[in-house]
Parts: C-alpha cells; sequence; structure tokens
C-alpha cells in the first residue's frame, strides 16, 4: 500500500481535502479517502518530506501508521504519531 505525494505546500492544493493537522515536527495532510475509513500522508513540516502514511489496518480494526523505507523517527514525532492514530482511531469508533 502506498500513495504518492505533491511535492509542495499542502495548505494551498484544492485537491487535497479537509484540514491539515500538525505535531511538533510533522504534518498530517489529508490523503484519499477509502470507503468507509479516511487516510493521512504524515509529512515533515519543514521540507515536506514524505514519511509515511496513516490508514486504516482491518485486522487489528485501528488506524495505524505505515512508514517508508529509510526513515529515522525521535521520541516526539513517535508520540506525534501514536497520539494521532489514537486519537483518529478513537473518532472512527464513536
Amino acid at each position: 500500500m502506498g500513495f504518492s505525494i505533491i511535492e509542495k505546500d499542502h495548505k494551498q492544493d484544492p485537491a487535497i481535502p479537509g484540514d491539515i493537522e500538525f505535531g511538533k515536527h510533522l504534518k498530517f495532510v489529508p490523503g484519499p479517502p477509502k470507503p468507509k475509513t479516511k487516510t493521512w500522508w504524515v509529512v515533515n513540516r519543514y521540507d515536506d518530506i514524505h514519511l509515511g502514511w496513516v490508514a486504516w489496518f482491518p485486522r487489528w480494526r485501528k488506524y495505524s501508521f505505515f512508514v517508508k523505507p529509510d526513515r529515522v523517527f525521535e521520541q516526539d514525532c513517535l508520540r506525534d504519531i501514536a497520539d494521532f492514530v489514537e486519537r483518529k482511531t478513537k473518532e472512527h469508533k464513536e
């Protein structure tokens, strides 16, 4: 599973639906929706490098982070990702 990302300022791209959410060093950019769930690209806030994506993982019945190869994260980024997927899973189940 993977998505291509538009390498420019996503806030100005009308093709990307919804609102961008921000972590300390990350952006969560709405990606193409699925029939029953949503997706988000995880992007570095400073240079828009695509780090991975968040999508529904049916076997675990929750949103999960799918990392691109050769990406490295420190604790603040990992915490932002974990908080984001936990919040989106909770919202989906409400």
